[in-house]
């Protein structure tokens, strides 16, 4: 428990703007979303794992173009979503269409507790 909290923090030091929770869902799925700027390569990255591998500093990643649009990246989003966990379906990504605002320099970052699990999406 102490390494995740010290991830989460040192995560926290990292970003520069601060965490908006969201709820999308009935179900009371939240997000946190957190604009991430990529100075190094531009591209976009999205991870998925459960709570043991963030410990370990392991994740399943998928990465996007400069510039890739908004529906692309939900899109990816939902399908790697939905490999990790097959109950989660498409109603969220109506609801991440208005929170989300996508740029070739500017990335997202999504905490979701509620998938057992965090998803760092940036």
């Amino acid at each position: 428990m102490r390494k995740l909290t010290a991830f989460i923090f040192t995560l926290g030091l990292l970003t520069p703007y601060p965490v908006i929770a969201q709820p999308i869902s009935p179900e009371s799925l939240y997000l946190k979303l957190v604009d991430y700027q990529l100075k190094q390569s531009g591209n976009f990255l999205i991870g998925i794992t459960n709570d043991r591998k963030i410990i370990d500093g392991k994740f399943v990643c998928r990465r996007f173009r400069s510039g890739a649009s908004k529906e692309e990246i939900i899109n990816t989003f939902l399908r790697v979503v939905s490999e990790f966990d097959p109950q989660i379906d498409s109603p969220s990504g109506n609801a991440m269409l208005e929170y989300l605002s996508v740029t070739s320099a500017t990335g997202v970052t999504i905490f979701c507790p509620e998938f057992k699990g965090w998803t760092r999406f940036r």
